[in-house]
């Protein structure tokens, strides 16, 4: 887990590797990284570190030759200020990230989780609590029983707190998700609070409010086996599932109205688009790994 003082390196490298996005000519910028990677090692760490989450996210290896890398800073900038600036200041400041595939990850507290694709956290264990915050994407954890230590999962306004179970938070943007595979959950958005068993899934969204419901249980966490097993699932919902597997980014066009259910194979996200994309009659414009276009008419 990252110390303070080493997220406080990654914010000011992130500041100039930005600025230089924007303008790879700023002599101010380019100064400003040269004094900062003569600072020593800490800061050589920091800023490669910044380097390796932008290339990743991107799809960008680095450049046989040099010459290439003014271009490629100057096509990357406006696409990056308009879709991934967030998506990076995420990954900066979390403690583990996934890519384009599923990953399980060893918490400090010495239970796995079980990463989605493009999914970050932070792991905030202490002596007293297990605890971790979901930045975005998707988590699935079965924690080992403790009596005395329960485990936590926040995700944006959702606290869910259990001592020996299996359960799913989803989050994407404002809206966040709840699904118990296993025991019992309780949950608690704001002031209220209330225990969540097997199959029960709580949603909430600053448009959509709060919604409980039921689910099948082979439909929680499917993605660990590269399966999407969708049950009355929103348009926007579903495709931030995909987003999470394909380079760039989905823009959606439109609100889709139809809830989308059925099995669909995530080790081919292009293609499980479109067939949720023809659930509302939408158009698909593919332009990877830069964005994807959906238009609902």
């Amino acid at each position: 887990m990252a110390t303070p003082e080493e997220r406080e390196l990654v914010e000011e490298a992130k500041e100039i590797f930005l600025r230089l996005l924007e303008d790879p000519r700023d002599g101010g910028a380019l100064r400003d990284k040269t004094a900062f990677l003569a600072r020593g090692k800490s800061e050589q760490i920091a800023w490669n570190r910044v380097s390796r989450v932008w290339n990743a996210r991107n799809g960008i290896q680095r450049p046989q030759r040099l010459f290439l890398l003014p271009f490629l800073l100057l096509l990357s900038a406006g696409l990056f200020a308009a879709f991934f600036a967030d998506d990076l200041r995420t990954r900066l400041i979390a403690d583990a990230a996934s890519s384009f595939a599923p990953e399980a990850v060893l918490l400090a507290s010495g239970d796995r989780a079980h990463l989605d694709a493009g999914s970050a956290l932070i792991d905030d264990t202490e002596k007293s609590e297990r605890r971790v915050a979901l930045l975005d994407g998707a988590v699935f954890v079965q924690p080992a029983p403790d009596a005395t230590r329960p485990f936590v999962v926040t995700a944006g306004p959702l606290t869910a707190r259990a001592i020996g179970t299996a359960f799913e938070v989803t989050k994407s943007g404002d809206d966040v998700t709840l699904a118990v595979l296993e025991g019992i959950v309780e949950a608690r958005i704001g002031t209220r609070a209330e225990r969540l068993g097997p199959g029960d899934r709580l949603r909430w969204g600053s448009k959509s409010g709060r919604v409980l419901d039921k689910v099948e249980l082979g439909s929680i966490a499917a993605w660990r086996e590269d399966r999407l097993l969708a049950d009355r699932l929103g348009l926007a919902e579903a495709l931030s599932i995909i987003d999470r597997r394909l380079p760039g980014r989905i823009v959606l066009i439109g609100e889709g109205s139809a809830s989308i259910s059925g099995t669909f194979d995530l080790t081919q996200p292009l293609a499980a688009l479109r067939a949720m994309a023809s659930v509302e009659g939408a158009q698909v414009f593919a332009a990877p790994p830069i964005v994807t276009v959906v238009v609902v008419p």
